[in-house]
């Protein structure tokens, strides 16, 4: 558990600075948000030599291993054009997803001191996490830019979307924490199920492979991981201007059943949250 004392100072500053009477709920959500994110980003990387560089240093690593074994080892890459670019840029966009997710899952009981010692709108404890996975994302991104522009791609109108890619994941993955939150909260157990589940869904994600080299029925069945669609989009949009659009890669009723697992997820996850979160304090 995070150090309840640097936790529950940093709510009461915010709750000093932010007055229930005077200011709309949403409001005081994201600040006391961003100022638990503060301390918890203060707090991650207290006394290690590296500090935020370890947030660089572990996708990159294994950014390494997985290039080396799959190009120079098992052959994935080939016919594949910047590979090694899209890779990162695909492991970018997953470690966005599965960050938030996963420091979501034990987020409410993790910081149950909080909720039962003051009164803050819950909702901005998954903020919290949110903001910090993101804060860790743009410094990835930064990387992943540096390696783009170092590698020969080039520029192009495409790269415009990228910041709304990156919400359309952001969203996708804050949806599913929130759901997470909510049943941690009740069974436990759904901490190590979501473990293996995220292991699952690397591999049924278009990361290390891209979507085109497999037969029609497969790739339609890879759609219904909304991330699939969205990294395969990127590439032509980031990296390859010449490869498959998604129209070449999916069925249109694929394609429309991710858009109807992408909307659903994230319609459902805040109104599960909204409707379990006042029964929270109990359960802790």
């Amino acid at each position: 558990m995070a150090d309840g004392v640097t936790i529950v100072s940093a709510g009461s500053k915010a709750l000093r600075n932010s007055s229930a009477e005077s200011k709309p709920e949403s409001r005081r959500a994201v600040e006391i948000a961003w100022v638990l994110a503060k301390a918890d980003l203060k707090q991650r990387y207290m006394g290690s030599f590296f500090g935020f560089l370890w947030t660089l240093l572990k996708p990159l690593l294994l950014f390494g291993v997985l290039y080396t074994v799959f190009t120079r080892i098992i052959g994935i890459a080939e016919g594949i054009r910047n590979y090694p670019v899209y890779l990162l840029m695909a492991f970018t966009f997953w470690g966005l997803f599965v960050e938030i997710t996963t420091s979501s899952v034990a987020c409410l009981v993790e910081r149950g001191g909080i909720l039962l010692k003051i009164k803050v709108p819950i909702f901005s404890i998954p903020l919290a996490a949110v903001i910090v996975s993101s804060v860790q994302f743009l410094a990835t991104l930064a990387v992943f830019f540096g390696f783009l522009l170092g590698s020969g791609v080039d520029p192009q109108v495409g790269w415009l979307a990228l910041p709304l890619i990156a919400i359309c994941v952001g969203l996708f993955a804050s949806a599913i924490g929130w759901i997470l939150a909510i049943a941690y909260v009740y069974f436990r157990d759904v901490g190590p199920i979501w473990e293996v589940l995220a292991q699952v869904l690397f591999w049924a994600t278009p990361i290390i492979y891209v979507a085109d080299r497999f037969g029609k029925p497969l790739r339609d069945v890879l759609a219904f991981n909304p991330l699939s669609p969205l990294l395969t989009l990127s590439r032509r949009l980031i990296i390859d201007d010449t490869a498959p659009t998604l129209g070449q890669v999916y069925s249109p009723y694929a394609l429309a059943a991710s858009a109807l697992v992408y909307t659903a997820v994230i319609v459902i996850g805040p109104l599960v949250f909204k409707r379990f979160a006042p029964m929270v304090t109990e359960k802790l």
